[in-house]
């Protein structure tokens, strides 16, 4: 047909010129590790975006579902009585199903205890003579007893901030307890949040509805096992979030009360109590000492007249 000519081709006698292009392939060079490194930093940090993306996600929805303010409390169960009279949301009759609206107050009477559920796990049992109020911070609790779970509750100004536990509010008057069945709650002042404590489970401290809180004491395993006989638990059918855990705990507090009396006694280096039929010996004086006896001197009546007799002027 033809030939090449340099960068031509002759075809027949027509001689048409046709550019002849050459493509060449690049020399192979193997990739430089730092092109290597390059590559994969760039898919590292395409999964370090992703994996950001998604754990600040995480992040905020857990953060969204803690802060969650309180909206409503839906009433589940009504135990010990078939008189709905005796539930009342706002003096009004209640029933299974009906819902208490932020500041609404939610009341038991006379036999009568109840069970509510509140958005997402959130629970609460109310005890019976008691009563609280939807806040949009916290549960109010104004009277009686109430089991809390997964969300704030409040005796006056003291709040308690759970942290995915179940705990107990007691309060009569002024007077006030946080008893912590589950996990740990920080039990802090409304109006000065620095005053705080963190109560673990198997505790409980005694609070004032001004804010003051008391010291943190345990709770013994006989005062557990008769909350979890008591009115806050018998006879309710809907389980609150962690409530399967609590039977756990109590075997815990049984194990280390065991414990603890099985260890030999330690010394006591404390104060013993005071006894007020108890008095001190009289106080008594040491003897006075007598002073040394030194021999005798002879004593001159008159010492500077007799110089003077013996040195005459």
């Amino acid at each position: 047909m033809g030939k090449s000519s340099g960068d031509f081709l002759v075809a027949g006698e027509e001689f048409l010129l046709i550019p002849v292009i050459e493509i060449r392939k690049p020399p192979y060079v193997p990739a430089s590790s730092s092109t290597f490194l390059s590559r994969r930093f760039k898919r590292f940090n395409q999964l370090s975006v992703a994996s950001a993306g998604l754990a600040l996600s995480i992040a905020l929805t857990s953060t969204a579902a803690h802060s969650q303010s309180i909206r409503n409390a839906r009433i589940v169960e009504i135990v010990d009585t078939p008189d709905t009279q005796k539930v009342l949301i706002n003096q009004g009759r209640a029933r299974t199903g009906d819902q208490a609206s932020l500041g609404q107050r939610v009341l038991t009477t006379q036999a009568a205890r109840t069970g509510l559920l509140l958005t997402g796990s959130a629970g609460i049992r109310l005890g019976r003579n008691s009563s609280f109020t939807v806040g949009s911070e916290c549960i109010r609790l104004e009277s009686g007893k109430a089991l809390i779970s997964s969300t704030r509750g409040c005796i006056g100004s003291v709040i308690a901030n759970n942290r995915g536990t179940i705990y107990v509010l007691e309060r009569t008057g002024q007077q006030g307890t946080v008893k912590v069945l589950q996990g740990s709650v920080v039990v802090s002042n409304l109006r000065n949040r620095n005053v705080r404590l963190t109560v673990n489970q198997g505790q409980k401290v005694a609070v004032r509805a001004t804010g003051e809180l008391g010291r943190i004491a345990p709770i013994s395993p006989a005062e557990f096992e008769s909350i979890l006989e008591g009115e806050l638990f018998e006879g309710f059918d809907v389980p609150l979030a962690n409530e399967d855990l609590l039977a756990t705990v109590l075997q815990q507090l049984s194990s280390n009360q065991t414990a603890a009396s099985n260890q030999s006694p330690q010394p006591s280096f404390e104060e013993p109590p005071y006894n007020p039929n108890q008095f001190e010996p009289p106080y008594q004086e040491p003897p006075i000492e007598e002073p040394p006896t030194f021999p005798n001197v002879p004593r001159f009546s008159n010492p500077r007249g007799n110089l003077a007799s013996k040195h005459p002027q």
